[in-house]
């Protein structure tokens, strides 16, 4: 699937919602050779079709959960940072993911900050919630 969106983008402009639907339970922490090749997937969609944010939701949340316990690492870690990069310049992420970020960040989720920092650098119109995020850094390392 992978080198077919990245071959063939055209056939793949029409049923870009669909796949990314598809690749949503895909992006696990259980099975990183899956997580991997799905996000490579999403990131031809988003490179295929931006003009439906909607579209691209369904992989981004999934992202945001499989990050919540820092479990994914090597390439598939190299390509959620590949997609979140490039979600965050087409700013297909809202402020409510970019607060499910937040909100999932702790000292044992070191990777949802990971994603954070890559969204604000992409994407400059989160910087308030940007600010959020470093007070509550803050008020975490002030507590230990």
């Amino acid at each position: 699937m992978e080198a077919f969106t990245r071959r063939y983008p055209k056939q793949f402009m029409s049923a870009v919602g669909a796949v990314a639907k598809g690749l949503e339970p895909l992006i696990t922490d259980n099975e990183l050779s899956s997580t991997y090749l799905a996000l490579k997937v999403a990131y031809n969609l988003v490179k295929i079709n931006t003009t439906n944010p909607a579209d691209h939701a369904v992989v981004i949340q999934g992202v945001i959960k499989a990050v919540a316990n820092d479990a994914i690492t090597g390439l598939a870690l190299e390509a959620l940072s590949e997609f979140i990069s490039i979600s965050a310049t087409q700013k297909l992420i809202n402020n409510l993911m970019v607060q499910n970020l937040i909100d999932s960040v702790s000292l044992k989720a070191t990777q949802a900050a990971l994603i954070l920092a890559i969204v604000s650098y992409k994407d400059q119109s989160h910087s308030s919630l940007r600010a959020q995020f470093v007070q509550m850094v803050n008020e975490k390392n002030a507590k230990y």
